[in-house]
């Protein structure tokens, strides 16, 4: 059995500006297809200026349902039930894994820099 997901790309209020341009840009994949039990990956590209940035967030919305916080880090791979992050700050990248998917994982998955 197959599904799709979907991951979006945004331009986070924290670095907007005045005239409304966006200095930042955060790039993702923008449809996924899944089998069932295997292990999906997310990919954001992200480019700061001067790479000054705290942390990189994930969030997941599922139809007609609010953002949900997955988790965020730093630098490193960080796990939590099911998902894996890793972000390397030296190459401006962050990838979610989530292991062994299941229909319940279908959402829109939003990556997001602080």
């Amino acid at each position: 059995v197959q599904f799709s997901f979907l991951s979006h790309f945004s331009c986070p209020i924290l670095f907007a500006f005045p005239d409304g341009s966006c200095k930042t840009q955060i790039i993702q994949s923008s449809s996924i297809t899944a089998v069932i039990g295997t292990d999906v990956e997310f990919r954001c590209q992200y480019n700061i200026p001067d790479k000054n940035f705290e942390s990189v967030y994930w969030y997941l919305q599922r139809a007609d349902q609010r953002l949900t916080y997955i988790c965020h880090a730093s630098q490193g791979t960080t796990e939590l039930e099911h998902y894996q992050l890793f972000v390397n700050r030296t190459l401006s990248s962050s990838t979610l894994t989530i292991k062994c998917v299941q229909p319940r994982d279908k959402a829109i998955y939003y990556c997001a820099v602080r």
